[in-house]
């Protein structure tokens, strides 16, 4: 979310929208509750209502003239981390059609910031921490409170030193030479995120290094699942003899040898 609330214009302290929470704090205001987040919205009527679509709706608050604020719908199933990485015995479980809808309902959404709004948005900070499922586990992209949007005027400005921020492991290579952002370094978070949610390892974990990564891990995955297709071909004569196996088996193990000691 942004790190100001409509006419604002100090720095937001707390306020738990995306955390996904229904209470907050903000600077110089009292605790706001979900009762007076009711109230504000008229009972979230339709009159405050300021759009609703592939973000569902978004409400304006009229609480008074102080304190102004667009307000999502509070996300039933939390956030996409909590079920990565969920507590033990807590039942959160993904399976891979889950996983697919997931991945496919955030390609969606950034590709609309990037290529469908009316003002290119990169949104700076994509992770697992930052998408929200919704009650049909929908994903949902939140916190843009680092997003920027870029135009013919501010882009020679946006460099990725004085413009961006980010989270560590999720930050494309080229910001740390001081590149212009773009949304390529949207693309390579999402590419971070994807492989995140195909094998549960954050891109940060313990086990891995600067010689050993998230991306080499799923690469040595992939050879190995590739030979094991390529045993299973339906055409017999198509399928590799034992010796071919064996030397490629070899291969993977000399070139990813460091990715599987640990995993």
């Amino acid at each position: 979310m942004p790190s100001t609330v409509g006419l604002l214009s100090t720095s937001l302290y707390y306020l738990g929208l995306a955390l996904n929470e229904l209470e907050g704090y903000l600077p110089g205001n009292p605790r706001i509750s979900y009762s007076e987040f009711v109230d504000s919205t008229g009972g979230f009527s339709e009159a405050n209502l300021v759009g609703n679509g592939a973000f569902k709706s978004v409400y304006r608050v009229c609480s008074n003239l102080d304190f102004k604020a667009l307000i999502l719908p509070y996300m039933s199933n939390g956030g996409l981390e909590r079920w990565l990485y969920p507590p033990v015995r807590s039942g959160y479980r993904l399976n891979l059609h889950d996983r697919l809808r997931i991945i496919m309902d955030i390609a969606e959404a950034m590709a609309y910031l990037h290529h469908h709004c009316t003002v290119q948005v990169i949104h700076g900070d994509l992770k697992a921490s930052n998408v929200l499922l919704g009650d049909d586990m929908t994903a949902y992209i939140a916190d843009f409170g680092i997003a920027k949007i870029l135009s013919s005027k501010s882009w020679d400005h946006l460099t990725s030193t004085n413009a961006l921020q980010g989270s560590i492991g999720y930050i494309a290579p080229e910001y740390g030479m001081g590149q212009e952002i773009s949304t390529n370094g949207d693309v390579y978070s999402f590419g971070i995120l994807l492989l995140e949610l195909l094998i549960r390892r954050r891109p940060v974990d313990e086990i891995f290094s600067e010689e050993v990564n998230l991306q080499k891990m799923v690469a040595c995955l992939t050879a190995l699942v590739q030979v094991g297709l390529d045993c299973t071909n339906q055409l017999p004569q198509q399928r590799p003899d034992m010796t071919e196996i064996i030397k490629r088996l070899h291969n993977i193990k000399g070139k990813y040898a460091d990715a599987t000691r640990d995993y």
